[in-house]
């Protein structure tokens, strides 16, 4: 089973459409944990009306420790063999989780990275970076 972690912070504009393409995964071995990181705006409320609507989404509320605080407290509620991290303002393919996975299995990894940006929606800003890991060739995201 995969967890996946959101942590929330004033996202009230961006949650349900991250939270809507994590259902769509076309990996069904997960479980959705939001971490409410202290958030004044309507996120909160979110969360909980999300996680009442899906069994799969567990909801915990806490005082703003920023994003890296909200991930470990995460990590700490998690029930699965893998973590993935998930912004929430993400937008994910639905086989995002499968791809993930697939290549930690085959090529007996521990650790499955990805790193991308792709603007699928026009009111959605594209900015690209330059991604460089373990001294290998650097990689330019497209925008």
């Amino acid at each position: 089973m995969v967890s996946v972690i959101v942590p929330v912070f004033r996202a009230e504009k961006t949650l349900e459409r991250c939270v809507s393409c994590i259902l769509a995964q076309d990996y069904g071995e997960f479980e959705l944990i939001l971490v409410d990181d202290g958030s004044d705006d309507g996120s909160s409320a979110l969360c909980d009306w999300l996680g009442r609507a899906d069994s799969r989404i567990r909801v915990s509320h806490g005082e703003n420790r920023g994003a890296a605080g909200a991930r470990n407290l995460g990590i700490e509620l998690s029930a699965g063999e893998w973590i993935c991290f998930v912004d929430s303002d993400d937008i994910i393919a639905p086989d995002y989780l499968s791809s993930l996975i697939r290549r930690a299995v085959d090529t007996g990894s521990e650790i499955s990275v990805c790193a991308h940006v792709k603007c699928l929606e026009s009111d959605i800003p594209a900015i690209g970076h330059t991604l460089q890991f373990f001294g290998e060739h650097p990689q330019k995201a497209s925008s």
